[in-house]
């Protein structure tokens, strides 16, 4: 097929074989194998556009080409298609938004990979937001180290919002809509640079509609024990007893150890630490 759209359109070249300088001039296109292709603006004509729309993919050349694992996941949260993703481990979304006067997405996109020292995918929202996913492994991204890093090595001003890892493939779109909408609301309102998204549910409640989604949200946060009565009880005599642990073991007639091994398992299944001021704050929110 290259050949004989290099018939038709003389001017078709690869990529990689562009001056950089010269990017601008041309109109790109992706084919099915991934392959990024230009052909010069002034020798398209609307008929020419129209036949090329049919077989290759137009391509804003800002943006990296998406790999098949991003091209997987945007199926997933995108048309509910998650067959063909595969996923061995926990996941998490982690929402990003940096100055566009500073960075490109594929700069962006080659900072993350190095400071991941592995491919990770990304969503993009526009050429300075998007959604990381990141695979759960036995050493977690520090997001304010990353931050560090950026801000100090590359002078990039960016604000992270960091999902909490979920182990089903099945509920993929809610966990991304809520990513997305804690973004933005949490960097209108929030001045911190890393915020996570159970600290970002009372954004909700404050500036968005937050009692109307209560039970979506409780759903979101404490996944599993969504309607587990013991950890609903644990939760609501610990708020009661003013995160005193001694006092709510007391109440529940449980030893201290105990109590103290269940709110451990709660917050290893999914990030919610109830001792925590404001994860007792989003808890009293969402029962």
């Amino acid at each position: 097929m290259m050949q004989r759209l290099k018939k038709i359109f003389p001017s078709l070249i690869i990529y990689e074989e562009v001056d950089h300088k010269h990017l601008s001039e041309y109109q790109w296109f992706r084919t099915k194998e991934q392959e990024v292709i230009g052909i010069l603006k002034k020798q398209m004509t609307p008929e020419g556009l129209a036949l090329l729309n049919v077989f290759l993919i137009p391509h804003n050349i800002q943006f990296p080409v998406a790999t098949v694992k991003e091209n997987e996941w945007k199926e997933a949260v995108q048309q509910k298609q998650t067959e063909s993703l595969e996923v061995t481990n926990a996941c998490r979304f982690i929402a990003f938004s940096f100055n566009r006067a500073q960075m490109n997405p594929i700069q962006f996109k080659v900072a993350i990979c190095e400071l991941f020292n592995r491919e990770v995918p990304i969503l993009w929202e526009s050429e300075w937001e998007g959604i990381i996913i990141e695979e759960k492994t036995n050493e977690a991204a520090t997001y304010e180290e990353i931050i560090d890093v950026l801000m100090s090595d590359l002078y990039v001003k960016i604000k992270f919002l960091v999902g909490t890892y979920f182990h089903c493939t099945t509920h993929i779109e809610p966990q991304y809509e809520a990513i997305r909408e804690a973004a933005g609301l949490a960097f209108q309102h929030s001045e911190r640079n890393v915020i996570s998204f159970i600290d970002a549910v009372p954004y909700f409640f404050m500036y968005g509609d937050g009692s109307s989604r209560r039970s979506n949200l409780r759903k979101l946060v404490l996944q599993e024990f969504e309607s587990d009565r013991g950890t609903l009880e644990m939760i609501e005599t610990l708020i009661h007893h003013n995160l005193n642990i001694s006092e709510t073991a007391k109440a529940l007639h449980l030893h201290r150890n105990s109590l103290q091994y269940r709110l451990n398992r709660l917050f290893e299944r999914t990030g919610l630490d109830v001792r925590k001021f404001h994860h007792a704050m989003t808890s009293y929110l969402i029962l």
